[in-house]
């Protein structure tokens, strides 16, 4: 019985290793995103922080910081002066 036991915990635990390893894949999956979307935008000549919004907190000592972001669009004549190059586009 106690094998059992062990065995029922066991796979118990690794369901949940499995929840948290489903969820650190979704936050690295969507942060890439928005990395992608931040190189999209600055080689649209425009610049991209990222500020932490709020922090979430589920009430069992488990947080997480949301982020927003703080757009800053180029002055006229600055967007003119930028590089040009192709090979220094992500972008299409």
């Amino acid at each position: 019985m106690e094998a059992i036991i062990k065995a029922e915990s066991r796979i118990a635990s690794d369901s949940v290793e499995m929840e948290h390893d489903k969820a650190i894949r979704h936050v690295m999956d969507a942060i890439q995103r928005v990395n992608e979307a931040i190189l999209c935008a600055v080689d649209a000549g425009i610049s991209v922080e990222l500020v932490r919004d709020s922090r979430y907190h589920d009430g069992c000592g488990n947080w997480g910081d949301q982020m927003a972001p703080d757009i800053r669009r180029p002055d006229a004549d600055q967007e003119s002066s930028c590089h040009t190059d192709p090979e220094f586009q992500v972008c299409s």
